[in-house]
Parts: C-alpha cells; sequence; structure tokens
C-alpha cells in the first residue's frame, strides 16, 4: 500500500516538513507494473503477478484493486508473520520524490518456494522482476523464467548490489534514477 503526501520541497537528512494532500493507494513497484501490463494488454494478454500480502486490511483491498484491473492474483498468498508491504512516498511540487519501501510480507517469498512459481511462467513471454522480495528469491525466480523460454526484465529497485547470477538472467534491465552506482 502506497502513502503518499505532498511536499513544497523534500526534507533534508533531520528535517521536518509539512504535507498535503495526502493519499493511501494500492501500489507497490510490482504491482503497478501488472497494473500497467494488464491495461496496455486488455483482455488479449494475461497478466499474473506472484507475492505475498499480510494478513491485515490491506490485503483485500491490494488483491481487489489487481483484480479489477485485470490482473491474476491466485499466486497471492497470506503471510502471518508479517504484514503487507507498504512505500511512504513524499513527492514535491517539481515533481521529485524519496521513497521508503517496507518490503513487509514480500520478504517472506522464499527462495524455495521458486519451483512453485514455474507453473505461473508456463505459457507466458514476458516476466518483469523488481527487488521488493528477497534477492535469492528474485535470482531463483529469474532462472525459472529463462528455463521456461521467457524474456526477462528486471527492474533493480530499490537500488542494492546485485549478484551475477541475477544479471546473467535478465534480458532487459530498467533502472531507476540513483545517485549511486552498485552494478
Amino acid at each position: 500500500m502506497d502513502f503518499v503526501v505532498r511536499v513544497n520541497h523534500l526534507p533534508a537528512s533531520g528535517e521536518t516538513v509539512t504535507g498535503h494532500d495526502f493519499q493511501m493507494t494500492p501500489g507497490g513497484k510490482g504491482a503497478n507494473q501488472a497494473v500497467a501490463a494488464a491495461k496496455l494488454g486488455a483482455a488479449s494478454v494475461a497478466v499474473r503477478i506472484i507475492g505475498r500480502v499480510g494478513m491485515d486490511l490491506f490485503a483485500d483491498r491490494l488483491r481487489a484493486s489487481l483484480a479489477s484491473a485485470g490482473v491474476d492474483v491466485s499466486a497471492v498468498h497470506s503471510s502471518g508473520s508479517q504484514p503487507t508491504g507498504v512505500a511512504l512516498i513524499a513527492v514535491d511540487a517539481a515533481g521529485q520524490n524519496q521513497i521508503v519501501v517496507a518490503a513487509g510480507a514480500n520478504a517472506d517469498l522464499a527462495a524455495s518456494e521458486a519451483q512453485q512459481m514455474r507453473r505461473v511462467f508456463r505459457n507466458a513471454s514476458i516476466a518483469l522482476f523488481q527487488l521488493e522480495s528477497p534477492l535469492a528469491t528474485v535470482a531463483a525466480a529469474l532462472k525459472i523464467a529463462k528455463e521456461e523460454g521467457l524474456r526477462t526484465i528486471l527492474d533493480p529497485a530499490p537500488t542494492q548490489p546485485l549478484p551475477s547470477a541475477i544479471l546473467q538472467n535478465a534480458d532487459i534491465l530498467t533502472p531507476n534514477e540513483a545517485k549511486r552506482t552498485c552494478f
């Protein structure tokens, strides 16, 4: 779930600023990308998402939002150990932002479950990944997607050092603007 607040300027380290126009909207990098893909493909393309939600008030709202956009949520499961992931987003008057992500339940998406993901990848042509799940899980899922013959796209955010196994199995990288290099 994204918590977005507009600010006149982004806060400096240690600074508190006053915000306005608060919105709580379904989101998450992977969910936003799945919705965009579903809208672009309309009824002609099946879009599926793999992930975790908590057992909290955001879980059903996020699943319903994805499903209403035409995304298959059958591989989005509940995690009893963590809440649904959230992003805290400040957006300034020029449209620049600062984002803090707490992965929450997506941190429970284990690499040991990657083989179960194979069924989600079957009969697909493209798999899109991001790094709001554990790196080991992303690496295992990327490998399986490649084995299934999919073209793989990796949005390497949040920015972090990446193991070579991830880079070797990513056909396309779509990095965000960042002030540091982690590749």
